[in-house]
């Protein structure tokens, strides 16, 4: 039904609420946005067969029992990828595949026997273990690496095996579920038996009523792996970084600026540490994976900065210098200690200001310094807040407004501390 659609049904469902009229509600609200869509409801092969035909029609003859599996494997491709924007929702995505799969799962056993029902089971498998594997290789090969790049050796291994795990045990999960409820979706005996084929409908119900038994309950990871909010977190915390600072290289970038930056990613550091939920295997990776990240930033820009000083086809060498790192430390020092005192407003409304009034100082004691020179990142970061939102242009964009923003985010869907939340620049 919602083919490219990344947005779950409302998983707010409690245990008490799933009543057979919960079920028969949710299944003609369904029903009934489906048909304003008619026959765009279903996958492109599927409205080849459907489009002349009418509601009662369908509710007779019913949907094909062919599964176009090239479909099939369009969306888990799309719904079961992870881009950049979503590696923190790395829960959400394993939770789609393993519930995906036993819905296919339980379709091909109602649909098909003997030889034809194997037939349709490899094809099930040969599609979700190659979908699997793509969501593994995206979440490894960004977070994983950028952990070992910061001293976690070993990490790519340690995450492949955790969301294996945690894939597996949802897995099984469902299949527990779908043992003991399987008519989950009240659909026997019905005129809307036919909704058994639409693989859209019975996937989201089963995430919806799943969700409403088990209330989200976390998984029982073992020793050697991480949990769901780990890994969440690991990608929040990476996705950061990558964000403000993995691919600024610019010589321009002043003391006061990579400090409230890499400031800016303490604040989240302090957040995740003081997280109940994460555990304290990450806790302590992340701790390491800060420090040696500041580092490498303070060290990857002073050897642009030499770089550029040194070059065969430099002009004005003095322009070019190291930074002074205890300015840099300096900054992040106050905005670390001002979250650890739970004091985040004080960050927003009065220290980074503070910082960007010492930047305009040096500016204009006219100091040589390429990153003291106008145009620079500081000229239009307080400046058409209103008009800016999330994100900002390109997504390493150095912004007020944008800076705050991504932090309520981070907050609301990672840290889930309310506290520190930070209301709208007061200073605008």
């Amino acid at each position: 039904m919602r083919e490219l659609d990344d947005r779950p049904l409302p998983l707010n469902i409690s245990q008490e609420e799933i009543t057979t009229e919960r079920i028969k509600n949710l299944r003609k609200q369904y029903i009934d946005d489906g048909y304003k869509r008619w026959p765009n409801h279903f996958s492109a092969n599927k409205r080849m067969h459907l489009q002349a035909l009418t509601k009662e029609e369908i509710e007779s003859v019913g949907l094909p029992k062919e599964i176009f599996w090239k479909m099939v494997e369009f969306n888990v491709s799309a719904k079961g990828g992870l881009s950049f924007e979503r590696i923190a929702a790395i829960g959400e995505r394993i939770d789609f595949l393993a519930s995906e799969y036993c819905t296919y799962r339980e379709r091909i056993a109602r649909d098909f026997s003997g030889e034809e029902e194997i037939k349709q089971l490899e094809l099930l498998e040969d599609i979700w273990s190659r979908g699997l594997e793509r969501l593994i290789n995206a979440y490894t090969e960004t977070v994983g690496d950028f952990f070992e790049r910061n001293g976690a050796v070993g990490e790519k291994e340690y995450m492949r095996h955790s969301i294996m795990v945690i894939y597996q045990q949802k897995v099984d999960q469902y299949k527990e579920f779908l043992e003991q409820n399987p008519d989950y979706a009240q659909l026997k005996g019905s005129q809307d038996a036919w909704l058994e084929r639409d693989s859209y409908f019975m996937g989201d119900l089963l995430r919806l009523l799943f969700t409403g038994v088990k209330m989200q309950a976390q998984l029982a990871i073992s020793a050697n792996g991480y949990q769901v909010i780990d890994l969440a977190a690991a990608g929040a915390f990476y996705q950061s970084a990558k964000k403000w600072l993995i691919n600024q290289k610019s010589t321009a970038v002043s003391e006061e600026q990579l400090g409230v930056e890499l400031g800016f990613l303490a604040m989240k550091l302090v957040v995740l540490l003081q997280t109940e939920e994460i555990s304290a295997s990450l806790k302590e990776k992340l701790k390491g994976v800060y420090d040696s990240f500041v580092d490498y930033k303070i060290e990857d820009l002073n050897k642009r900065q030499e770089e550029a000083k040194h070059g065969p086809y430099s002009i004005q060498s003095h322009s070019y210098s190291k930074l002074d790192a205890e300015i840099i430390h300096y900054w992040l020092r106050q905005m670390r200690f001002s979250i650890q005192q739970g004091n985040v407003e004080k960050i927003f409304l009065e220290i980074i200001p503070l910082a960007y009034e010492e930047f305009q100082k040096k500016t204009v004691e006219k100091s040589e310094l390429e990153r003291y020179q106008q145009p620079n990142d500081w000229d239009d970061f307080f400046s058409d807040a209103e008009h800016i939102t999330y994100p900002a242009g390109k997504p390493d964009d150095f912004h007020y407004n944008t800076m705050m923003i991504d932090w309520n985010i981070f907050i609301e869907k990672i840290a889930n501390q309310p506290s520190f939340m930070v209301m709208n620049d007061k200073r605008l």
